[in-house]
């Protein structure tokens, strides 16, 4: 029997990608689609990242770019905060000195709080990652952390969830789409790395264990592998 797809989602992370990445992405990897709704987390990179830091005044008048480039195309926005790390895995991999005078978790609260003001400014649904992640996470070095680590992925990752970390996310993106009863019959998930879920099944798509995926299984859409 031929399955016909009416419904997708499509995951449009891109691992290393900052603000300035998605701007000069948007117009092939969303708006080409004609999504009727964008899920935007985008600021990991432009945090914490030393090789594609963004000055912080930057990172929020991209961000507003983009959610509003998006809502001229007709399309709603759903914006995500961005998800916690674990400060020694990723002083492992930067350098201190290269976050320009701030300490990383003052950069990653500065994009936070850039998030949420856009929110409001623009007047988009808001779901809050960080705070949920945070909370009930275990950040650190147990293996029951839902970001990457050397006792559950065999790394010290500190930055990327782990497959109960995507279901979290998702799991709050979902609740939001449905307290807001947003469209979901065609949706991009526009982001970075943390979209994308490197290391996970299905990586780089909707289907397996990342959280485009768990959030298509709660939607109950039918999917096409979009590797």
């Amino acid at each position: 029997m031929t399955t016909i797809f009416h419904s997708r989602i499509i995951n449009a992370g891109v691992g290393g990608n900052n603000s300035r990445a998605l701007l000069g992405r948007i117009v092939g990897d969303v708006f080409s689609h004609h999504p009727d709704l964008m899920i935007l987390m985008v600021g990991t990179n432009d945090a914490l990242n030393s090789g594609a830091l963004v000055p912080l005044e930057e990172y929020a008048a991209n961000l507003d770019a983009l959610v509003a480039r998006t809502l001229q195309a007709h399309c709603k926005v759903l914006l995500a905060t961005v998800a916690p790390f674990y400060l020694p895995a990723v002083l492992a991999r930067h350098q201190i000195e290269s976050y320009g005078g701030f300490h990383p978790s003052e950069r990653l609260a500065a994009i936070n709080d850039a998030i949420k003001t856009c929110a409001r400014k623009r007047g988009v649904p808001l779901a809050d990652v960080n705070t949920v992640l945070s909370v009930l996470g275990n950040i650190g070095e147990d293996a029951t952390c839902l970001l990457r680590n050397t006792a559950n992925a065999g790394m010290a990752d500190g930055v990327h969830p782990t497959a109960g970390g995507y279901a979290l996310i998702a799991a709050v993106i979902y609740q939001t789409i449905l307290d807001h009863n947003l469209p979901a019959s065609k949706v991009v998930c526009f982001g970075d790395s943390i979209t994308f879920g490197p290391g996970m099944e299905g990586e780089g798509s909707a289907i397996g264990l990342t959280y485009p995926a768990r959030l298509a299984a709660l939607l109950h859409i039918p999917l096409e592998n979009h590797l």
